[in-house]
This record gives C-alpha cells, structure tokens and sequence, in this order.
C-alpha cells in the first residue's frame, strides 16, 4: 500500500466517529454492523420503509442482508461499509457482552442504588441508559426485570446487538458516554439474574392471540420462516403476513415493513431442518442461526479438526474419520470446502464469504500459536527409524518398514499430505522378483537395469540425497514408457509425465506437491533448470516474497527423486552429470513392441509382486546400512551406500552395483572431455607437459590447438573468467584423465596474480604435489569450488618491477614452487642457488609443522605456523626478485659478497 493511500485511509478514520467507534469495537472482538440511519424529519434514510422503532435501528439490508450474520470484525470490510455510507449508525453484535436497557434517569438511580461493579461502562441514550457488562458463558437471549417500580430490558448473546455511540437516534439526539468504564467489561451485577425467572416476560413470538407491539416483527418472521421451510415463494409469504397482519397485529405494521419481511426470509434456500443430534452419537448441536453468528458456528465445527504447525510455520488440520486421517493446508480449498460442507450439513444452507474468512483467520492463529509442530509429509515418510509409505487409498492404509520387513498398518504415527493428483499405490504382495519388471520396459542390457533398479530403491528412502533418473534414446525407444511404469511403482498421479516448469519458483511448488518430479521429452536443460534440479535432488529452498506483504517471506523447501527423459544429451554441465544415472535406450524392433492396453493390464496384474519386492530391498537396506561401508566413497555417497546395503536383496550379486555405478560416471567422465575446449587442454598438457599462468595466457595458448571456427563458437570461453568458470566444472573429469587443475596466487602485494596450473598426476603417489598444506594455505582464497574472482584481477595483473614480462615463455610462476630450474642454476650463480635452498629448506619446515601441528587447519595457523609461513613468504620474495632480474637488488647482493663468500 503506496503512502498516499495509507494517509487517505487514516484521514478518513479520523474524519468520521462512527467509523472510529465500528472499528474500536471489531479490535476488542466484538463484530460489528451498519445500521440504517434517520433523516433530520424522523424518518429511515436506506429506503427500507422502516416505521417507528425500527428507524435508525435496522441492519442496512444491502451490506449485510442476512442482519447479524453478516457482522465482522474484519477493519477492511468494516471501513468500506463507512466510507459507502458515513452516516450509518453502528450496531454490535452480543457476543461477549450482556447490556441492560433502562428507560429512564429513575432507573439508573435504582440500579445504582442496587449496586453496579467499579468501572461500569454507561451510555446515555435518547430515553435512557445502556450498562455494559461482560456476558456469563451459556447466559443468552432476552429477558425484562424489574427494578422498583421501573422496568428494564436485558439481552445477551449473539441472537442480539446494541446500538453504541454516537449513533443518531430517530429523534435526533446522538448516543453519547455517560460514564467511562474499562475493558475487559466487569461481571453483571447478581440482581441483574435474581428476578430473571420470577418476573421474566418473553420476547419469544405470540404464534396465538393478539400480537402486541415489541414482538411484531419476530412473529412475522417466524411465521415466514415456517412458511418457507415448507416450500413456500415470496408471494406466498407476503400474502399470508398481510392477512395476519391485519387481523392480528395491534396496531398493524405498514404494509412495506410486511413485505420486507416477506422478501428476506424468502432469499434463504429451501431445505429441511437438520438433525438435533449427529449421526455418530456426539453431543447435542445448540448452533442456532439467531442466537450465534456464522464464523462462531464454523469455529465450533472446526473443533472437529487436529490443528498443528509444520517447521516453515505453515498451518495444517488433520480430519479424522472412520477411514483414517485427512490432512490439509488450512489455506487450502480443500479445507474451506471441507469446513463449508460441515456448515452445510447442520443448517441446510451455504456460509457467508465473510463468516468463511474470519473463520479461516482465527483456525490458522489457533494452529500457529496454540498447535503443536509436526512435519508433513508427501508419499514417504520416516519415523523411529521406521519408513512408511503411503498407499493413498481410501482406507487410509500405509506400508510400515523395518529391519525385520514390511507390513500394512493403518493410521501411521505420522502426518501425511495427498496432494491434488495422487493416485494409489496397490496392496503389496511378497515374494515378488524385479527381474519380471524386463517384461515391461525396454532395459537393453543389464547396465541400464541394475541403474534402472538402484533408482528405484533410492526413491524410496525418505532422505536424500536421490539420484536424478536421466533416460536417453531416439524415438521409439520407450522413454516415455519406461518412466511411467517406474513413477507408478513409487509415486502414481493423475499426470505422470510433465513438461518443465519456466521457472524455479514454479520447479519448487511442484516439487512440494509430489514425491517423484517426472519430465517427458525434454530437448534440452538450460543452467538455471540444471543448478534447481542438483538443488532439489540434495535438498534446497527458494525463498520468495509472500503476496501483498511487504517484508514476509514464503519459503519452499523440497528433496525429491526426478526422472527425465528426452532424445538429446541432457546432462550436460557436470554437476548435474555427477548427481545423475544416465541411462541410454535402443529403438525397438516391430516385432519388440506392443500395444498399450495389453502391457499395462499385465503390468497391473504384477504391480503388487513389484512394489512388495522393492519394499523387501528397503527392509533389508534398513538391516545392513549400519554394518555397509564404502571403501571408496563416490558422489552421492549416501546412495550408493543405501543400494550397497540392499543388495542381498536385489537380483544381482553383492558388488555389481558400486561396479556398475563406477563404470557410469567414468563413462560420462569421458564423455565430458570429448568437447572441443577439454580436448585442447589435453592437447596442450600432453604437448608441454605441464602449464603455469594466468588464466588470460591460458586462453591464448589453447587457441592455438583449435581452429578459428571453433573460437568463435558458443561452446569456446570468450574471456579469463569464463574459461576459469569452465576450468572448475571439468576439474574433476580432467583429475579422472590425469590431469591436475590447480588455482592460485603468486607475488605479493601489488604483483600479486591470480594463476592457473595444469600438470599431470605423478604416478608415483597418491597425491599431486599441489595437495600439501602449503600449497592449500597459499590457495585458501580460492578454492576449487570458490567463486570466480574479478575479470579486471585475473586480465590486468601488474607487470614485474621492472617492466618485462614473464620469462619462459610467458608463463608465471606457479604458487610456491620456485619454478623447478635447478639446472639452469650453475655455480656462477651463487645468489640464485643460495636462495633456492632457503626456500626449500622454508617449505619443509613449513610443511613439516602444519602436519604434525593440532592447531593448524586450512584456514587457521598456530603462532609458530604463522611464522613459519611468513618466512617462507619472504623466501619466496626474494627468490621471485632474484629471478625477474631486479638489478638494484641484484647488485646489492652483489656488492655485499667477497669472493668464494656464500650470502648471508
């Protein structure tokens, strides 16, 4: 809401006092309504016809024309009322509170001489007084005592509302404060009761006799709701109140207050009157329309409903019922359609969009503030160490797994959400055999099976991560097919295969709303679609702005399996390849098809043998997962350990997975390096040996292994931090070839650079040189999975002092390694060869520490470490100027020596 707006709006509360006072009321609880007003001549200024008493007094018909029904205490519809209608008198509504009616200043002095509780609200009225007081709980409706020798008026409840200041009475004065009480309201006082029952005088219809003013109107109501209740039009209701108006009514009302009445009970629909008890024997329902309001009457209803808060502070209801356990968001339409046919039931008829929406607002307070929090879940689920799944069928049923198998029980220990769309999971069987799921699906060879089944046991595990099922093959090959049967034994829905989502947004709320993403004929992933699917797959969030809110966030969390398939390659980046199992598929013969109809009604027939044997390979993965262990953990480690653990389980021999999974992501490793930039750095570190240098030199060099064609192709960096960014997603396909990708820094101070190192992984150990503490202290700020530094850093590093360029070739000195030219160092170059052998000696001590040192880590050094750095820093410094060629530095050193001396 803009600034100006907001100042409109309080221009127009603080201008007008009838709307200051609906508003106070609605802030304190109690609802509040617009009333007709009168003319400056006594008469009703809505257009009602209203005569006498009712002038000024009843509800305006066009904002609230089911009268007390309608009152909110909603400040946005309350200020639209006023502002279509300033002058409107304000009626509220008894809920919380019981008033007492005096006629006359006599009766205020009795009443006051009989005792009123300290703070006592008294507004003085045309005739009279009103006293305020809180209402007793099951204390309602309408009653007159008498107070010596003067009579008053009492009412309580919902069945009733006052009117308050500074409405305008028909004889023009203004309802004023006669006396300023407190809030909350004080107890009425016991006389107010002590004469109830003996000298009690109804206000209840006269059905026989003469009807006496005071109850002409409640009369012809109810006679008119009778009449409708049985059926009967508006013509025929008008006409029966005329005739009793006429003969019975003393004195009779004017014919338009008559047909008033006719017109509003005949808008409410025909329907018989509900039971007095429901049908499952609970206790008595006493929700009268007349005597509590809509949004109190949906609030007792939705008692019915377990209100609770997940951990994102979204409300849930749980709907219980003889089948189980429903559960919705409360801001679902599910639940509001749920708690509209609750109403329905007990009173025939439809609630008010306004009674609806409060009511929604105070069961989301309730199940935010007084609830307690649970997590939802959708399909899967864990719980004490068990896994259940959720069939979705209409008992209500659930697999329960352990270590020692699976079983159905009903109403699990946890809460589960059926999203719109999902389908059932049939009634397992045991002793099933997934080697029959061949029969069904195009798996060319028992690769692509063993990856196909391992997907399939990681679906069901409830925490990730889940690997993304990536099915590939030209037309006809049954992509389509195979990804349908494999989401109809995990997750069924209404729409198995879908096409992407054109945002992440969208990609989140999809993921929230089912267990199993599944995408049909994808032509390709762009990188915003390829990070928000790695996301989802290892569990990620979005955060967005919640609508018509300034400052409040929605948060979406998700970590769902994905099965996707298309024609062309699609995992392109790699760290969508390296949490993908890729799976590539032939085109069938004609005599390898076969029609629809009758593979899936044998694929129903075996559906439950299927699911019963992938229910037992989770049992038994819950068995070993404590005593599996990986020797060489891959990526998605967890997963490959969760399908390790349930291979005695599966249809293959323990081992064949992690050998299966291994030969995939070298397979894919390979692939990675058939691209033209990839196969120029193979090119150019099989050509020299090794490269050292920025990544701006590297650019240059590698243009020289393709042709100008492919420089000028998408697929080839046009700049340093585009190369690097490449460099960093291949690193781990290169280090899979052999090849070593190292960043770094050299110099120091304003020769400080960013440089990169390509070299080949020395066969004889374990590990690359570049992996020692030194090396990783001196390449902390970036690391391998760093963000990529500032273009103008790595394009514009400083020139040496002396302004030359790098020597050998062009080619900067990598990290700490004092460029390995041991022979070109001879024994006429003393200086050279003396600060070689301080820095290697200041690295080994370095090294040494760091290893044998608690206290040092990658990003922390000891106080000894610390020094230990900084002198090989300096060592490294004076090496580095040694080898630019520094001439003052030179001669100083120079100067300093005598013949045969070694420096100092």
């Amino acid at each position: 809401m803009s600034n100006s707006i907001m100042h409109e709006s309080r221009r127009e509360v603080n201008s007008n006092p009838r709307l200051q006072a609906a508003l106070w009321w609605a802030s304190r609880g109690a609802p509040v309504l617009p009333l007709c007003w009168p003319t400056s001549d006594g008469r009703c200024a809505c257009g009602g016809g209203h005569q006498d008493h009712a002038v000024g007094k009843a509800p305006l018909a066009r904002f609230v024309p089911r009268g007390l029904h309608d009152a909110t205490t909603n400040p946005d519809v309350i200020q639209l009322w006023w502002k279509a209608c300033p002058q409107a008198n304000v009626g509220v509504r008894l809920d919380t509170m019981l008033v007492v009616d005096l006629d006359s200043e006599g009766a205020l002095e009795e009443a006051t001489r009989l005792g009123l509780p300290h703070g006592t609200p008294i507004i003085k009225t045309a005739r009279g007084y009103h006293l305020y007081f809180n209402r007793p709980p099951h204390v309602s409706g309408g009653w007159h005592i008498k107070i010596a020798s003067f009579v008053a008026e009492v009412k309580a409840g919902a069945g009733h509302y006052i009117i308050v200041h500074p409405s305008r009475h028909r004889s023009g004065a203004l309802y004023s404060v006669h006396k300023v009480g407190r809030f909350p309201l004080p107890d009425p006082p016991a006389w107010v009761f002590q004469r109830q029952e003996a000298e009690r005088t109804t206000t209840a219809p006269q059905l026989d006799g003469p009807i006496t003013e005071g109850v002409r109107n409640i009369t012809l109501t109810s006679i008119a709701g009778s009449l409708r209740r049985h059926g009967a039009d508006e013509a025929t209701i008008r006409a029966a109140l005329m005739a009793v108006n006429r003969e019975r009514c003393s004195p009779p009302l004017p014919d338009a207050e008559v047909a008033r009445i006719a017109a509003s009970v005949a808008r409410y629909p025909v329907a018989p009157r509900p039971a007095a008890r429901a049908r499952d024997g609970e206790e008595v329902l006493e929700i009268q329309a007349a005597r509590e309001s809509q949004a109190h009457a949906l609030l007792r209803l939705a008692s019915k409903a377990e209100l609770f808060r997940d951990n994102e502070r979204v409300a849930w209801a749980a709907v219980s019922s003889s089948d189980g356990k429903e559960v919705y968001r409360v801001r679902s339409r599910e639940f509001r359609a749920w708690l509209a046919q609750q109403f329905y039931q007990v009173f025939g008829r439809p609630p008010g969009e306004t009674a609806v929406r409060d009511a929604l607002e105070t069961i989301e307070a309730q199940a935010l503030f007084s609830g307690r929090e649970e997590k939802v879940y959708v399909r899967v689920a864990q719980c004490n160490g068990k896994i259940y799944i959720d069939l979705c069928d209409s008992s209500h049923a659930a697999v329960e797994i352990d270590e020692a198998g699976w079983r159905i029980v009903h109403n699990p220990p946890v809460m589960f959400y059926r999203p719109p769309g999902t389908r059932s999971l049939p009634i397992p069987q045991p002793g099933g055999d997934l080697r029959e799921l061949r029969r069904f699906v195009n798996l060319p060879d028992d690769e692509t099976f063993v990856l196909v089944v391992s997907w399939l046991v990681g679906a069901l595990r409830p925490r990730g991560p889940h690997p993304i099922l990536i099915v590939e093959g030209p037309a006809g090959s049954g992509k389509s097919t195979l990804c349908r049967v494999l989401r109809a034994l995990v997750d069924p829905n209404a729409a198995p295969l879908r096409q992407p989502p054109r945002d992440v947004r969208d990609m989140f709320v999809a993921a929230v709303n089912t267990w199993v993403v599944a995408w049909d004929n994808v032509s390709s992933i762009p990188n915003w679609l390829s990070d928000a699917m790695c996301s989802i797959a290892t569990e990620g969030g979005y955060v967005t702005r919640k609508l018509y809110t300034d400052s409040e966030e929605t948060l979406l969390t998700a970590q769902r399996p994905f099965i996707v398939n298309g024609i062309d390659e699609l995992a392109t980046r790699g760290d969508l390849r390296d949490r993908s199992l890729r799976v590539v598929l032939h085109r069938l013969e004609e005599t390898e098809t076969r029609d629809e109809e009758s593979l899936w009604a044998e694929f129903e027939e075996a559906r439950p043998r299927l699911l019963g044997a992938l229910l037992t390979a989770v049992s038994e993965a819950l068995r070993a997962w404590p005593t599996t262990h990986l020797a060489q953990s891959p990526r998605m480690a967890d997963f490959a350990r969760w399908v390790t653990a349930a291979e005695g389980a599966l249809p293959w021999e323990n081992g064949v997975f992690l050998r299966t999974y291994q030969g995939l992501r070298a397979a894919v490793a390979a692939e990675a390096l058939e691209d033209p930039l990839p196969q120029a750095l193979l090119a150019l570190v099989d050509g020299n040996g090794a490269f050292s240098g920025t990544a701006k030199d590297l650019l240059a060099e590698l243009a020289a292994y393709v042709d100008e064609a492919t420089t000028r192709s998408a697929a080839w960096p046009k700049s340093p931090r585009a190369l690097s960014g490449r460099l960093r997603r291949l690193a781990s396909d290169l280090r899979a070839a052999g090849i070593i990708v190292a960043f770094g820094t050299e110099g120091r101070g304003r020769a400080k650079r960013r440089v990169v190192r390509l070299f080949k992984v020395d066969e004889e150990s374990d590990e690359p040189e570049e992996n020692t503490p030194l090396q990783l202290s001196l390449a902390e700020e970036l690391s391998s999975s760093s963000l990529e530094p500032p273009t103008e850093t790595l394009e514009n590093s400083p020139e040496p002092p002396d302004g030359g360029a790098p020597d050998e070739g062009g080619s900067a000195e990598p990290f700490s390694e004092a460029c390995q030219t041991d022979a070109l160092l001879t024994d006429e170059e003393p200086v050279g060869l003396h600060l070689k052998q301080e820095l290697d000696a200041a690295r080994l001590d370095y090294d040494r520490h760091v290893a044998s040192c608690q206290e040092c880590s990658l990003y922390k050094r000891c106080e000894v470490g610390a020094a230990l750095r900084d002198r090989y820093y300096e060592a490294l410094d004076a090496y580095h100027s040694w080898r630019r060629g520094d001439a003052q530095n030179q001669d100083s050193w120079s100067t300093n020596l005598q013949p045969g001396q070694e420096p100092e």
